[in-house]
């Protein structure tokens, strides 16, 4: 509606003044349109009521009935790459958009393209290839780059990482790339995973994709340990725990030492308590202490070919901190009884004002005393067993080993005795052919242990005195020790 103003000048003022007034007049028409305007804008200031909204908005409908007759087929254009949902709005676009002037320029910039040796197939419908590099080794001189084609559906099933990963509402630059690839029928997207056997990856990816053929009735130690590696890392318990169980039934009594470590995170990864205590208390007992590293250490096996006595290898690499923080607690418990032993043997024998021999009385106890304390100390400095000395780095089961193997000559000290074998060759030499002298007089304490026939009477021989017997029980009580760890 058109507004018609009309001006007109109005007459002179009576009261003489001079200056003549504008009037503009309205029609009625310009007044509905004064009115309305002004009803509007009292609708946009006016706050919203909450009563009634459902009525008074009002929706348009969405037209989602092109996804009806969508065939999920991105369609691009060939000279910018710009994207378009029918081959009509291409046709459109490449009719009346002048898109060569303008190219059409991702967001997402381009990487290198991962290149594989080896392409293994394990879904038909595949859509995303897992590539796991092998770095080289003594099995493999040269590192490989294998390609596994597999369907992110059937991973997304089995593991929540994956989901995470590759799933449908996942925002993870994989997943968008997976779910483009699919809508252009591009081809499948490469997606790196952490380092891993090649062997035990196979076998784990087969299983979750039903391929049964390429999985085996039988899986050494390593294998085993890897599988438990992807399961620990992918979170698939469930869908390979019951063939896990399977492989470590057939172990049972066979374990190598070499292999503890591997075991106890199997047995970590699956949950088989038995199995996780057993190994760490085996373990307690076998591994050593590096103080280079911080860690335990395995004696490495000795190869036939090479001698490889004395070298350390490191626990499994994937062990948590907790087990191995765990593990050497264990060993410290057990190495410690010993440690304390003969820091109370040291302090109690350098105290000369206390007597220790505990034979009876006037039994030569200060040679006694002298005696074991020059044996003590020979034995510390021999063997190596002061604080702080590289010999408690060794595994229990070495240091036990080396205490257990320390013997003395037994020292009889000269005591009169009486001995009623009169025939005795070696006794005679010290009678002289006088019987008195050598039924009452002292006799050499190596000719009566050497007879067989002698008796003797009254000689005490100091047995209690020696501090060597008490070392050699806490050894074997270190080794017994059925400490382990629990999960």
């Amino acid at each position: 509606m058109s507004t018609r103003r009309r001006a007109t000048t109005q007459p002179p003022i009576p009261n003489g003044s001079s200056k003549n007034k504008v009037v503009v007049e309205v029609s009625e028409s310009d007044t509905e349109t004064v009115a309305c305007n002004q009803r509007k804008k009292q609708k946009k200031t006016a706050k919203p009521s909450h009563e009634g909204d459902d009525e008074a908005s009002e929706t348009l409908p969405v037209d989602d009935s092109w996804l009806d007759a969508w065939d999920f087929t991105v369609h691009r254009c060939n000279t910018c790459s710009r994207p378009f949902t029918t081959k009509q709005r291409l046709k459109q676009h490449q009719k009346n958009d002048k898109c060569a002037s303008l190219p059409y320029q991702s967001a997402d910039a381009e990487e290198p393209a991962i290149e594989v040796d080896e392409l293994v197939e394990l879904a038909f419908d595949c859509d995303l290839v897992l590539v796991n590099i092998v770095p080289t080794s003594h099995s493999t001189p040269k590192a490989r780059t294998y390609g596994f084609k597999v369907s992110s559906r059937a991973l997304c099933i089995s593991s929540s990482v994956f989901t995470e990963l590759f799933g449908s509402t996942s925002s993870s630059k994989t997943a968008i790339d997976v779910r483009k690839a699919a809508f252009s029928r591009a081809p499948p997207v490469k997606y790196k995973l952490e380092q891993i056997d090649h062997k035990g990856l196979l076998i784990a990816l087969s299983i979750l994709h039903n391929k049964n053929s390429n999985v085996p009735e039988n899986v050494d130690c390593s294998t085993l340990a890897s599988i438990a590696l992807f399961v620990n890392r992918y979170k698939t318990h469930e869908a390979l725990s019951t063939w896990a169980r399977r492989w470590k039934d057939k172990h049972t009594g066979s374990i190598l030492k070499a292999d503890y470590a591997s075991w106890l995170y199997i047995a970590y990864v699956f949950g088989y308590k038995d199995l996780y205590s057993e190994m760490s208390r085996l373990l307690s007992l076998c591994t050593a202490w590096d103080p280079l590293s911080k860690t335990l250490t395995m004696p490495k096996p000795v190869s036939k070919s090479k001698s490889s006595k004395g070298a350390l290898l490191p626990l499994h690499p994937h062990l948590p901190k907790e087990v191995t923080d765990g593990l050497i607690r264990l060993r410290e418990k057990r190495v410690k009884p010993i440690r304390s032993f003969l820091l109370r043997e040291t302090t109690k024998r350098y105290d000369f004002s206390v007597q220790h021999c505990k034979a009876s009385e006037d039994t030569h106890k200060i040679a006694c005393d002298s005696y074991r304390l020059g044996q003590f100390l020979r034995t510390v400095k021999i063997y190596q067993l002061e604080e702080g000395s590289a010999t408690w780095d060794k595994s229990v089961e070495a240091i036990c080993k080396e205490l257990d193997a320390i013997s003395f000559e037994t020292f009889y000290f000269m005591t009169p005795f009486k001995t009623k074998m009169r025939d005795c060759p070696n006794c005679a030499d010290y009678m002289d052919g006088d019987a008195d002298e050598f039924d009452e007089g002292p006799a050499g304490h190596t000719c009566v242990l050497s007879c067989d026939r002698s008796l003797l009477s009254g000689a005490d021989l100091h047995q209690r005195c020696d501090w060597l017997p008490a070392l050699k029980d806490i050894c074997k009580k270190a080794l017994q020790e059925m400490n382990s760890l629990t999960l």
